[in-house]
């Protein structure tokens, strides 16, 4: 059945009409166009055909089926727009419709699909997102549009590349690559205002069917989900073990001056004799032989000198030994699959001199990290278990004083280990020994036999530095995380009453509280007018008390208020109804003086 349904006036099967509503009635269909132009449509086991005929004539609509629309449908439809009606109508029985200009064709969902075309309208819904990135959601719900479907993203559009486990930590903490660089301008985990400056929301935009748009935001909700936090504590113990050994005898020779001329290290009190102690300054030549094979410019332990005349013989003996050990215990809290770093060191500045444009000399201050590192990453498994990626580091930095170039020593290890939640991993193996045997001798006189000795020195020298991680990883759940928190407010408050008591007797804030607590107790008694004299005497010491103007307030009903300065902020006041609408009193007229603008 194919033909053009206009609409007109003429009814068939006869017309009714009801106030400002139109009634037709054909069939076991009725079809009701209010003066709104919304549609009513109660059909039962009636011919599509029908009604649409009925839709044409009621809303004077040009309706055009084609040659395969011939349907037994049912509906009832209240209070709709014509294309809304025609939609409820049409797509559960498998048709669609185009609108053309005047017309509107009406195809089976075959013919639609020949020419490329669906009856199902293209929706539009915003979907917001909390913990998954915009750009890794869109690029997750891709698969589930349809041909005609687009996703948009409103959000961080920086996605970090994936450069190992070493580099993506690095970056992702806001250091560069080579340890050597600035990180501010490098991070690409964290938010960064040039990266986010757009970003007033993290949400994908969906346009296509309703059905699609439906399995995407189902999917989304499914993966959006809250990561967990885990507790990372460290223990990070160095440990330094340092021996010097040292002996051997240095000789003088002295003539025609003192030993305080030539002995490289002052001489003990005591030790040489009155004439060589004196310095004569009446000597204008004279003449020293020194040998200093036993290196008594060190500290020894020992030191014995034997001095007669004008020699000196001195023989030192040293044994010392250091232990050093460091122990640090830093605590982070990280989100899982979220890199942390922890630094216990310092920095050092080397200043690199580069040439701009027009042969100008740009030079900037840039830092090394030096010390113990650890950038560590969580992972946290379904079976209880976290994954860690660790990399620890031992580094030290040092600056040539001829070039000023810094060269740096480092020991990295890059691991991943799987530990159960609340147990320790130990990582080690930053390890340096270091032994130094210095040897000196007088020339000959060293190599003789027997006496060969007492014209050399030794000096040995064991150094031994060790770093140990012990790594303590814990799945925090969000109410010991409202109870830490809670604990830390609590903390925080003691301390804060702790220092104040620690003050003077007569100190502003001493004073100011006595007289708060003063007026609590008299307040509580029924002194109110008490109570107010020591508030009032509070306030005069200390007028910054937020608490003591509440507690006036409370006792007197009446509520402090200090007129606004300026006409501006009475203006917007008003317009905001911020204050009262009681209106605001004209501006003074503008003076006229020569001497300046209006005052």
């Amino acid at each position: 059945m194919t033909g053009l349904i206009a609409g007109s006036a003429v009814g068939q099967g006869g017309d009714s009409t009801d106030g400002a509503n139109t009634w037709a009635v054909i069939g076991s269909s009725e079809v009701r166009v209010s003066e709104y132009l919304t549609v009513d449509i109660v059909a039962q086991n009636d011919n599509v055909i029908n009604i649409l005929q009925k839709l044409a004539i009621q809303a004077r609509r040009n309706i055009v089926p084609s040659n395969n629309v011939d349907q037994i449908v049912n509906a009832t439809i209240h209070g709709v727009p014509l294309l809304d009606a025609l939609t409820g109508l049409l797509h559960p029985n498998g048709l669609g419709f185009v609108v053309d200009g005047e017309f509107i064709y009406v195809y089976t969902a075959k013919e639609l699909a020949g020419m490329n075309l669906d009856p199902r309208p293209i929706e539009t819904k915003v979907i917001h997102i909390d913990y998954l990135r915009s750009e890794d959601a869109k690029t997750l719900a891709e698969p589930l549009l349809s041909d005609r479907g687009f996703i948009g993203t409103i959000g961080d559009k920086t996605k970090p590349k994936s450069t190992g486990l070493a580099k993506d930590i690095e970056a992702a903490m806001g250091a560069a690559v080579g340890r050597g660089e600035s990180g501010a301008n490098k991070d690409q985990g964290t938010y960064l205002p040039e990266t986010d400056k757009y970003s007033l929301a993290n949400a994908i935009v969906v346009h296509d069917y309703a059905e699609n748009i439906a399995a995407i935001e189902s999917f989304v909700r499914e993966a959006d989900t809250q990561p967990e936090q885990v507790l990372i504590e460290v223990t990070i113990i160095s440990t330094a073990i340092t021996e010097d050994n040292a002996f051997g005898v240095d000789y003088a020779l002295v003539s025609g001056g003192s030993f305080l001329d030539f002995l490289p290290l002052p001489i003990p009190p005591g030790f040489a004799s009155p004439p060589l102690a004196r310095s004569n300054p009446t000597v204008s030549d004279g003449g020293a032989l020194i040998a200093n094979p036993g290196h008594s410019i060190t500290d020894p332990t020992l030191r014995v000198g034997i001095t007669y005349n004008n020699m000196s013989v001195l023989i030192q003996a040293l044994d010392r030994v250091s232990d050093t050990v460091i122990l640090s215990n830093p605590k982070v809290l990280a989100l899982n699959r979220q890199p942390a770093r922890i630094h216990v060191g310092n920095k050092t500045g080397y200043q690199e001199t580069t040439l701009g444009p027009n042969q100008t000399t740009i030079q900037t201050i840039k830092f090394l990290d030096d010390g113990i590192e650890l950038k560590i990453r969580p992972f946290v498994l379904r079976d209880g278990r976290i994954r860690l990626e660790v990399s620890p580091s031992f580094s030290a930095t040092t600056l040539s004083k001829a070039t000023g170039i810094p060269s740096q020593q480092i020991q990295v290890v890059t691991t991943n280990v799987l530990v159960p939640a609340g147990y320790i991993a130990v990582i080690g193996g930053l390890f340096q020994d270091k032994t130094v045997r210095d040897r000196s001798q007088v020339p000959l006189a060293g190599d003789l036999p027997l006496v060969g000795w007492a014209f050399r020195g030794h000096i040995d020298s064991v150094a031994r530095i060790e770093v140990m991680f012990l790594i303590k990883p814990t799945v925090l759940k969000d109410r010991v995380l409202i109870e830490q928190g809670k604990r830390g407010g609590e903390y925080r408050e003691l301390i804060r009453i702790g220092s104040r008591l620690g003050l003077l007797p007569w100190s502003r804030d001493r004073r100011s509280w006595k007289l708060n607590l003063k007026a609590e107790r008299l307040a509580a008694e029924g002194k109110i007018d008490k109570a107010l004299y020591n508030l009032r005497r509070s306030r005069e010491l200390n007028p910054l008390q937020p608490y003591v103007l509440q507690m006036q307030e409370e006792l007197t009903g009446k509520r402090e208020w200090w007129p606004v300065p300026t006409w501006l902020d009475k203006v917007i006041g008003l317009e905001h109804g911020l204050e009262s609408t009681e209106e605001a009193p004209e501006p003074p007229p503008a003076a006229t003086s020569p001497d300046g603008p209006p005052q």
